[in-house]
């Protein structure tokens, strides 16, 4: 990892929620309303006024495996050799945060996964 990619800013866009897709079926003005589109690397509004980069968007499709893959893994990998990581969730409440870092028993979060991994490390060191 370079300096120049020392921090990446990355979103991970939440699948609608049993609440939301419950309004989904319902009448148009209780359905949600949506007011943005993402891509791989930015979040607009569907009006064009604003628009945001990241170094990364990860749709609601996406596992918390890819996201673990794409962007954590190379952070454990440096903790393993010494250097300083951190990943951290930072978002609106009921944004996803707690199940993007600690998961379920059918998908887990990038805690379980990160830590999962370094013993793999650690274990592969000691052999």
């Amino acid at each position: 990892m370079s300096e120049e990619d020392a921090v990446q800013v990355c979103v991970r866009v939440r699948p609608h929620n049993d609440r939301e897709k419950s309004l989904q079926g319902g009448s148009t003005a209780e359905a949600p309303q949506i007011h943005w589109k993402a891509d791989n690397q930015t979040i607009s509004q569907i009006t064009g006024a604003k628009s945001f980069s990241f170094d990364h968007v990860f749709h609601a499709e996406e596992t918390t495996q890819t996201v673990y893959d794409e962007v954590a893994h190379s952070v454990v990998l440096s903790v393993s050799q010494g250097y300083n990581g951190t990943i951290f969730a930072y978002g609106q409440t009921s944004s996803g945060k707690t199940y993007t870092m600690m998961g379920n028993a059918d998908s887990p979060g990038l805690i379980p996964l990160a830590l999962h991994n370094l013993f793999e490390v650690i274990n592969a060191d000691l052999m």
